[in-house]
């Protein structure tokens, strides 16, 4: 053992004058006789007094030296302890070098004691599967709120697709014991992406195609969920590689989920696939073109198939032959370009003939874009009957086009069992939002099919009165979210909603079941009868409490000192009601707008 680690200082009573040292006190000066009669004439000093002086010389001369003595010895320990000091930092440096090797020691023998080695089958399992990414990451190269105008003639449209690895071949190199458990858990290799582009199906190359047949065969007999895209800007394929179809044939039956982001004449060359447990159906036409030829059959048969996912088909009802009155989920989307209106995308008859072929349908979900003049007459006159549909989620994207095509679709048929509604109108020019005509729509909607609504959701349009007798009537309403509302609303309508809604009189009181309220926009109510209804509802049995409230108020730039004195209101009259489950958020947005989406 170094013969430093035995070493220790002095302790603070140690006594040696090396580690204590003394204070320095001025001595006194010796006595001497007055010669003041010597030093104020030129006299020669009596022999007696020469005496005396040569005394005091020679005693002050040996203090002199004395002093000399003592100045010379701290110096020199001064200097001597200078060197200790820096001696002293070495040695500290050198024993952290050791403290730093010593505890790399002590954690790589505590590394095999972690208890990381020692989780269950279960964790690990939950841990790895969170690692999972499934389906593969699309984005748009063109956004919906992206303002730039993009030239008609432009073809740089589509979709990019994020090609990752599964992360599960990665796990399994980090220790036996991770690929042990990776290796005999089929479920973690049931979600399986396919990315088709040159490098991994280039020519000669086949550990792609090898590592995706071992992923395969790792599921076992688990059920599938099958992701395959076209990353059209790193491929030169038109057509699907030749051994992928083969290679999915032998687990064609365990597939439920298949999405696929293919162009249209990729999908029908998967003919040769048995998908008779398919249950879930994602079609993204990857390069945005307008479907050839025949419909796409190879699902018409797929009894199973209960959900479809449709993005950019243009007339999904002519372009795809499905299962129609098996589906109970549909839903369409499409790629908007700003500035061109020759996208794929349906008109409102072309959506209605698709949902007039659904019996069975139970969600329903569509973006409209173009409104059908005279192709919709015959559902005005007899409305489409959904007997199943529960909810329903209606959305723009043209702002130019959203009155009408919104509006067309409510009007054209029924649903005496829906009880969610969202209807999300687009920002028209100028940041102005939907007009009334849609909102009166779904006010009519809601009278004809006298459906139990439990969430109504409306973002970005002209709210009138009739909502109050929509309340009236929603007995079972439990969440309501009226987001980036119009002015007029909030003040012809958003006062008497709120004496409507603390009235709590026996028979008099309006959806009792409320228990989430968003509003936001330019609110104009006193905030004292917000908080007073709120409170009304919280004491009374007879109603369920509102419990979520989420409150925003839309002002001009630089003139939000109302709203910032409504928001200081209602935060400090129902702070208290928080302690007992109340989520309560309110802030303030300036203009201009666009809100924050919802």
């Amino acid at each position: 053992m170094s013969s430093l680690l035995q070493w220790r200082a002095c302790s603070t009573a140690c006594q040696c004058p090396n580690h204590s040292l003394p204070a320095h006190t001025q001595d006194a000066l010796p006595e001497t006789p007055d010669f003041t009669h010597l030093s104020l004439t030129n006299d020669v000093p009596k022999p007696a007094e020469e005496i005396d002086l040569r005394n005091v010389i020679s005693s002050v001369e040996d203090q002199i030296q004395g002093v000399k003595d003592a100045v010379v010895c701290l110096r020199t320990f001064r200097s001597e302890s200078v060197a200790q000091l820096a001696n002293i930092d070495a040695q500290i440096v050198a024993l952290e070098a050791d403290l730093s090797r010593l505890a790399d020691v002590v954690e790589s023998a505590k590394a095999p004691l972690s208890a990381v080695r020692r989780l269950p089958s279960e964790i690990l399992f939950r841990i790895f599967e969170e690692t999972t990414e499934f389906p593969i990451a699309t984005t748009p190269r063109f956004h919906d709120n992206q303002l730039e105008e993009v030239p008609a003639e432009s073809t740089n449209v589509g979709w990019s697709f994020q090609a990752r690895e599964s992360t599960l071949w990665s796990i399994e190199l980090v220790c036996r014991q991770w690929r042990r458990e990776v290796v005999a858990s089929p479920r973690l290799w049931t979600c399986v992406n396919i990315v088709i582009n040159n490098r991994n199906f280039a020519q000669g190359n086949n550990r792609y195609l090898t590592r995706l047949g071992l992923h395969l065969a790792r599921g076992a007999q688990h059920s599938l969920s099958l992701c395959i895209a076209d990353q059209h800007h790193a491929s030169q394929f038109t057509s699907l590689p030749v051994h992928l179809a083969p290679l999915l044939m032998g687990h064609a039956s365990r597939i439920r989920t298949l999405e696929l982001y293919l162009r249209p004449s990729m999908v029908s060359e998967l003919h040769l696939l048995k998908l008779w447990a398919l249950e879930r159906l994602v079609l993204l036409n990857s390069r945005s073109e307008t479907p050839q030829g025949p419909a796409i059959s190879i699902f018409s048969e797929l009894s199973n198939l209960r959900s479809v996912t449709v993005i950019d088909y243009e007339r999904p009802d002519r372009a795809l032959s499905l299962p129609w009155t098996k589906i109970t989920k549909f839903v369409t989307n499409s790629l908007i370009r700003p500035g061109n209106h020759n996208i794929l995308s349906s008109s409102v008859g072309r959506q209605l003939s698709v949902l007039y072929r659904m019996g069975n349908l139970e969600e329903w979900s569509i973006r409209c874009h173009h409104p059908t003049p005279g192709s919709i007459r015959r559902f005005k006159i007899t409305p489409i009957m959904c007997v199943r549909l529960q909810s329903l989620s209606l959305s723009s994207s043209l702002p130019e086009s959203s009155k009408t095509a919104i509006h067309q679709v409510l009007e054209c048929f029924d649903a005496p069992l829906l009880s969610r509604l969202s209807i999300n109108c687009a920002a028209k020019k100028d940041d102005v939002r939907d007009d009334p005509t849609t909102f009166e729509a779904l006010c009519k909607f809601f009278a004809r099919s006298s459906c139990p609504l439990t969430v109504l959701h409306f973002h970005n349009g002209t709210i009138t009165p009739e909502l109050l007798h929509i309340l009236s009537s929603a007995s079972s309403l439990v969440e309501l979210c009226l987001t980036d509302i119009e002015e007029d609303f909030s003040e012809s309508t958003l006062p008497p909603l709120l004496a409507q809604l603390s009235n709590m009189e026996t028979g008099h009181i309006v959806v009792p079941q409320l228990r989430t309220l968003h509003l936001s926009g330019t609110l104009a109510f006193p905030p004292n009868d917000f908080s007073t209804m709120i409170e009304l509802r919280w004491m009374d049995d007879q109603v369920e409490r509102v419990a979520d409230i989420d409150l925003c108020w839309f002002t001009a730039p630089g003139i939000d000192a109302e709203a910032q004195i409504a928001q200081v209101m209602v935060d400090s009259q129902l702070y208290q009601y928080c302690a007992n489950g109340m989520k309560l958020r309110t802030s303030t947005y300036a203009y201009p707008r666009h809100a924050p989406s919802v």
